[in-house]
């Protein structure tokens, strides 16, 4: 059996076990971060348990939402592929269903160690669990920001599958479910990191609360920027006419705009999880300077951001050459 013949045969079953099995693993991984953190917190202090649990409780709710979308994308999907699988069709459902996967997954890696930190912070400053919560379940949500752009897109994506389906259309669409999934990626990390780093600075000290959580959404702002972009990208990818002339290896320019902006974000938004969290600590540890530390991770975060506009500018031109 050739290669060609094998992904035309068995793709379009590989994409839908990858988008649900990927979705599913991050979440058992961040439920696993999130016991883990409570354990702790139960060892550490009894006056916290009751605290701890409900953080576990009001998150996993939130992590149970990749796997989630990825059985209505996929499962139907699997169950609906009653037209003959081309070569081009089943090429695109398993890319698809690669880029889902590892959306929700890193997603639902970053969820848990936003639990593990609440937890962790609760058992020390036990009497603010309530804004722990609060602070949580925001972090929560926006990691949760990639993988919803990323079922929405899936859904567009499979809207243009069809038995018709050419191998240069195929390429472009693969390039497009990729451009959001590597942007979510980096996203992804970095809004891991920015939870672990900057609730457990609240548990530090709880009357910097206010001024962390400021600091926070902010850094969290330019972080979801680029996903914006790779959506943005991604859905003129789809969205793009092409002529009759492009030949298949002509489409494989559409990656350039793939790794353009889906790579060039991710540098941009670990840095800035990176030098939040540090930001953060600093002024756990002296909320007098939280004017200074502020106004200087302002303007290093705006430096940062030029990266991922330029990644924005060049899959732009990219996707205008070859349309």
């Amino acid at each position: 059996m050739s290669f060609e013949t094998f992904i035309t045969q068995y793709g379009h079953y590989a994409g839908a076990f990858l988008g649900i099995t990927l979705s599913a693993l991050g979440a058992a991984l961040g439920q696993g971060y999130s016991f883990e953190g409570t354990s702790e917190c139960l060892s550490r202090q009894d006056e916290s348990a009751t605290a701890a649990k409900q953080l576990q409780f009001a998150g996993l709710l939130v992590i149970e939402s990749g796997p989630a979308l990825g059985f209505i994308l996929f499962f139907f999907g699997f169950l609906g592929g009653k037209h003959p699988i081309s070569l081009p069709v089943a090429l695109t459902e398993f890319t698809l269903g690669l880029s889902f996967g590892l959306s929700a997954l890193v997603s639902g890696i970053a969820a848990g160690r936003a639990i593990t930190a609440a937890t962790h912070a609760v058992s020390r400053q036990p009497f603010i669990s309530k804004k722990l919560s609060t602070f949580m379940l925001l972090m929560e949500s926006f990691s949760e920001v990639s993988v919803i752009f990323s079922f929405i897109l899936g859904l567009v994506i499979r809207t243009k599958i069809s038995p018709e389906l050419t191998m240069p259309c195929a390429i472009k669409l693969c390039a497009a479910s990729l451009t959001l999934s590597l942007a979510t990626i980096g996203a992804g990390i970095a809004q891991g990191i920015l939870a672990s780093t900057n609730i457990s600075a609240v548990g530090l000290n709880q009357n910097a609360y206010t001024k962390i959580a400021t600091f926070t959404f902010i850094t969290m702002a330019f972080i979801e920027t680029p996903i914006f972009f790779a959506f943005f990208i991604a859905m003129r990818l789809v969205y793009t006419p092409l002529t009759e002339s492009l030949t298949w290896v002509q489409a494989l320019g559409f990656f350039g705009a793939t790794f353009a902006s889906g790579l060039g974000s991710a540098g941009p938004a670990i840095a800035a999880a990176f030098l939040s969290g540090k930001a953060v600590t600093e002024i756990a540890l002296d909320i007098n300077q939280y004017e200074s530390q502020r106004k200087t991770a302002t303007v290093v975060l705006l430096l940062l951001e030029t990266g991922a506009i330029y990644s924005l500018l060049i899959s732009l031109i990219i996707s205008s050459v070859l349309s």
